[in-house]
């Protein structure tokens, strides 16, 4: 079986003292492959500066919390970081509608830009959405976007969304979603997709 962290944040001063260290654990507990997110503007030149192994990549992107920050100099300064070859796919992009750390016209029309760039660099994307679910369908059915590297959601709904994303990201323990909506998602999902569609990412913040 293999082992992939899919959604790391590596570059957060958190590890600045022991990723060495973080990432020998990994590799010697058998990860062979961790993937640190992007979420803000800062995070592109942390992923360059994190040390290159070749099982650590990364994914350059603007998160929904941070798209009111995207400004003339933010697509541009993302295309360059998306041609170092530790790039694998865009993101973190999408819709948090519980948060509302951008507003939502904001994050509706990064969302549909940062698809397009994404479209444009060739790369699969990572998409977030909390509280959102329609409106994230809606825009990946509208774009005609396919591929989609990870769905990160709490939706009942998951497996309307199988035509368009490759892996299907159930994250739990959301602070607001009790035991039980997460034990409705499994269900549901389970009935209607094969297991090798799923990716389980435990999340330990809210």
């Amino acid at each position: 079986m293999m082992l992939i962290d899919s959604h790391a944040h590596l570059e957060m001063p958190e590890f600045k003292k022991d990723l060495e260290a973080v990432l020998q654990r990994a590799k010697e507990s058998g990860v062979e492959y961790i993937f640190t997110v992007g979420t803000e503007k800062k995070d592109g030149e942390g992923h360059l500066r994190l040390p290159f192994k070749p099982f650590h990549l990364c994914h350059p992107g603007r998160s929904s919390h941070n798209a009111k920050e995207i400004d003339d100099q933010t697509y541009p300064t993302l295309r360059e970081l998306c041609r170092e070859k530790k790039v694998k796919a865009y993101g973190e992009i999408g819709l948090d509608f519980f948060r509302n750390l951008s507003p939502r016209d904001v994050q509706l029309k990064r969302f549909r830009e940062q698809i397009a760039l994404a479209k444009e660099l060739r790369l699969p994307i990572v998409v977030h959405d909390r509280e959102a679910h329609q409106e994230t369908l809606e825009i990946l059915k509208s774009e005609k976007e396919k591929s989609v590297e990870e769905l990160s959601t709490v939706s009942p709904e998951i497996t309307r969304w199988r035509e368009y994303v490759s892996i299907w990201v159930s994250t739990s323990p959301f602070l607001e979603v009790s035991h039980s909506r997460m034990q409705e998602v499994c269900e549901r999902s389970s009935r209607k997709s094969p297991w090798n569609r799923f990716l389980w990412r435990p999340m330990l913040h809210s």
